[in-house]
């Protein structure tokens, strides 16, 4: 089902948004850790097993910081894992190219989830599917992350989340930054350490 940005906004909490990021940055910064893979390891991966690893371990991080947590539940849809936010939004996370697509084998998965169209019979049609995802550059020494929303191979709208436009991602009527480390919020108070938001920043 497509929703708009502000709705969507609605729905995607400031600390959803904080758990999103760090996972991110941890999750990338995994897969540049010298204790589990050597410069020459990394040298032997091709393109596609890069972007497995990072996925790997960006959806390992978001599992692990669900543990006893009850508005985002993980699920696995033929052997592909989804996390659902509130029962409202299913996030899938992926690599974008240069145009903020991803690059799905076309199986009619891949197609349900891209046309706003539920996986599976037992899953609920009022669901929005939604890409979080990074871009690295050229060189792969930098990159950004985006969340879209797919309406078929067209995205219905898309939403910079690392460099300035971080800044963006968190003003809304009930959160502003008020440093470089902190999201205020009225209740309850959010803390995005310093050292994720920082980089986020500094990114892009």
């Amino acid at each position: 089902m497509l929703i708009s940005k502000e709705e969507f906004d609605k729905v995607f909490t400031a600390e959803h948004k904080r758990l999103l990021l760090e996972c991110f940055h941890e999750g990338l910064g995994d897969y540049n850790n010298p204790k589990y893979y050597s410069d020459e390891a990394k040298r032997d991966h091709t393109p596609s097993a890069r972007a497995l690893n990072r996925h790997c371990h960006i959806v390992a991080r978001i599992n692990r910081a669900l543990m006893e947590r009850h508005d985002i539940r993980p699920i696995n849809k033929r052997g592909r894992t989804l996390f659902i936010f509130n029962d409202k939004l299913q996030f899938s996370i992926k690599k974008f190219d240069g145009r903020l697509r991803t690059s799905n084998a076309p199986t009619q998965q891949a197609k349900a989830f891209k046309a706003q169209l539920p996986l599976d019979v037992d899953m609920p049609a009022e669901l929005t599917n939604i890409f979080a995802g990074y871009k690295y550059d050229v060189a792969e020494t930098n990159y950004e992350i985006f969340i879209t929303c797919p309406n078929d191979e067209q995205n219905f709208w898309v939403w910079k989340i690392s460099g300035a436009e971080i800044r963006d991602f968190f003003s809304n009527p009930s959160a502003n930054i008020d440093d470089i480390g902190t999201v205020s919020l009225k209740k309850p108070r959010v803390r995005i350490r310093p050292d994720a938001l920082r980089k986020a920043i500094e990114i892009g």
